[in-house]
């Protein structure tokens, strides 16, 4: 019989097995995705606290030779976020956080960093007033975040190929495919781009480092808004291949901020 394993992890999702078990998917900080059978977890007091979205637990697994779930034999609570399970809007960007963990993390990131990532995204949504744009803001650092993890952060301030500067383009052209600024003398032949405004690519580079950056004057127009997230979401559809499920959820809570 295989030994039992300490883990500190984050519950990503916990989904029905049979009457009584689940499946859950963890981010443990040592060894990022785990997936394990939690037997009798509904009723079971080794399960206090509830197996659910935004916990940060003491997970006990014991891993099964030949067999993709481990079996998820009991965990402790270690942390919580009452104010962001309290709140739609919240949990909206958390559930959304939180799928693109799931999705991104079975490729190759650095499970401690993607840890840190997950607790400071969870705290920040914690911490945050009911305050729209610092929401919102919260999420697109989140996500520039996890692209720069994945080494497929978008090209920002010069062009993706050439290396031109921004400020030396005449306009600015995003890829369509994710891949960021390209400017109109390295542009090939029918490759897809979409224009941009200048304010679009000042609410990015506020999203890369918004401790540092200055909030710009655009961040109160949505339509410049919009145009970021949509710089943002071209980027993970290049490594994702899909949109994810709560996408479309995301959109409407974001689209009536």
């Amino acid at each position: 019989m295989s030994l039992k394993e300490n883990h500190t992890a984050f519950i990503l999702r916990a989904i029905p097995y049979s009457e009584r078990d689940l499946i859950v998917t963890l981010y443990t900080k040592d060894h990022g995705l785990r997936s394990a059978i939690a037997k009798n977890s509904r009723s079971s007091k080794r399960f206090s606290g509830g197996v659910q979205l935004f916990r940060k637990v003491d997970a006990m697994l014991q891993p099964r030779k030949n067999n993709d779930f481990d079996l998820f034999l009991e965990m402790r609570v270690l942390e919580h976020y009452p104010n962001l399970e309290r709140d739609y809007d919240k949990i909206t960007i958390g559930s959304y956080g939180s799928e693109l963990m799931r999705e991104l993390a079975r490729g190759d990131i650095d499970s401690q960093q993607g840890f840190d990532l997950l607790d400071a995204f969870y705290q920040e949504l914690d911490a945050c007033p009911n305050d729209a744009r610092q929401l919102e803001t919260i999420l697109h650092h989140f996500e520039v975040l996890m692209l720069k993890g994945f080494g497929v952060l978008p090209s920002l301030h010069q062009c993706h190929r050439c290396g031109k500067s921004y400020q030396d383009m005449d306009r600015l052209q995003c890829k369509r495919t994710g891949e960021g600024l390209l400017c109109p003398s390295c542009r090939q032949p029918g490759e897809p781009v979409g224009l941009i405004e200048e304010d679009t690519l000042y609410i990015l580079h506020y999203y890369s480092n918004p401790v540092s950056t200055p909030a710009p004057d655009a961040l109160e127009q949505q339509d410049m808004r919009f145009q970021a997230r949509r710089v943002l979401q071209n980027s993970f559809r290049l490594i994702l291949q899909k949109d994810l499920k709560s996408r479309p959820m995301l959109e409407s809570v974001l689209s009536h901020q």
